[in-house]
């Protein structure tokens, strides 16, 4: 096993740390994919309860924008990384956190309103499923936003020179960078979980 950076590889020269991230995304994709055969089972159970025509796909539409947008704001803060702008890059950290939360806030309301609403996960077994899908996604958007932080607060990159070419086994640019693994999986995972849900009943 070769080393990487000062870090453990593989014999093709990939990253542990980045094989660990890949190795978990790929289980929690499966986890995601139970969760949605699971609501595509119960999407026709909603007597009475919680049912599509409930969903208000305005609000959750501008919360896929916002996911979208963070992804952005993560390329551009590993770009800013890699080139030595570390101010660019912990504006663009903070940017991914504050669009998170914002993603977090509009979810709250939502499952605030429906449980004002007595549209709880126990109404109906759509409401159940929904709730556990979206919820469960909810929760790692939870985590990547501590994450981000986390990477500003223990000062991730503080070991980067202004203007220094950082390459990409640097220590720093790894650890962000698998972050933005992760954050990335989570939108992709957003994108697929807001088509399902929220675009295929009406269509």
């Amino acid at each position: 096993m070769a080393a990487h950076g000062g870090h453990p590889a593989t014999s093709l020269g990939l990253d542990m740390r980045k094989l660990g991230m890949w190795t978990f995304i790929g289980s929690e994709s499966i986890f995601f994919g139970t969760l949605i055969a699971n609501f595509f089972r119960w999407r026709g159970s909603s007597e009475g309860g919680l049912g599509p025509e409930d969903l208000d796909i305005n609000l959750t539409g501008a919360g896929a924008f916002v996911l979208l947008m963070s992804s952005l704001t993560m390329v551009l803060a590993l770009a800013a990384m890699r080139s030595g702008r570390m101010k660019q890059y912990r504006l663009w950290i903070a940017s991914t956190a504050a669009l998170g939360i914002v993603f977090i806030g509009m979810q709250a309301f939502e499952f605030t309103s429906f449980g004002l609403e007595g549209l709880g996960m126990s109404s109906s077994l759509f409401g159940g499923a929904f709730f556990a899908l979206t919820g469960f996604h909810g929760l790692h958007v939870v985590v990547g936003v501590i994450w981000l932080i986390s990477l500003l607060i223990f000062g991730v990159g503080r070991d980067i020179k202004p203007g220094e070419q950082v390459a990409g086994d640097h220590h720093s640019f790894i650890s962000a960078e698998i972050c933005g693994l992760f954050w990335h999986f989570v939108d992709l995972a957003w994108v697929f979980i807001f088509t399902l849900i929220y675009l295929l009943p009406s269509i």
